[in-house]
């Protein structure tokens, strides 16, 4: 198996995974929200497509010259209580903005960044599993 057959098979694995994870998170009173770089109208497809979009408090989409950070802001102003927020993500981006919001952040690294991408952007928790991020939920 080639590195891309291994990540490819890592990826099938966890979106089986991730309905019953994400309703498992829901069930214990966590609100999970969606701050993409994607376009929101590409992301509620996405979100649609795997029958999620109602597992999700809001779904915020970014684009052309809006970074994750900007994101966060808008949230905020919209009535977001960022205050209880934990962001989780698979970039040094996703840190980085939580970060500059004084919000607890989580890296996961079964996405597209890499550990040393996210261990530079010091996350507050890393999570090497869906299990541990699960772990680390009862936290927040």
């Amino acid at each position: 198996m080639n590195d891309i057959q291994a990540l490819d098979s890592r990826k099938t694995s966890f979106t089986q995974r991730f309905p019953s994870m994400l309703s498992t998170l829901v069930d214990s009173g966590h609100s999970p929200g969606l701050c993409t770089g994607k376009r929101v109208d590409f992301a509620e497809r996405i979100l649609e497509l795997f029958n999620l979009t109602e597992l999700f408090d809001f779904i915020d989409g970014g684009d052309v010259g809006i970074s994750k950070s900007m994101q966060l802001e808008r949230l905020g102003r919209n009535g977001v209580d960022l205050g209880s927020s934990v962001m989780i993500g698979d970039r040094d981006s996703d840190v980085l903005a939580g970060k500059d919001h004084h919000l607890a952040t989580v890296g996961v690294l079964w996405g597209f960044g890499s550990r040393r991408e996210l261990e530079e952007a010091r996350p507050t928790h890393l999570a090497e599993k869906p299990a541990a991020l699960m772990a680390l939920s009862k936290l927040f």
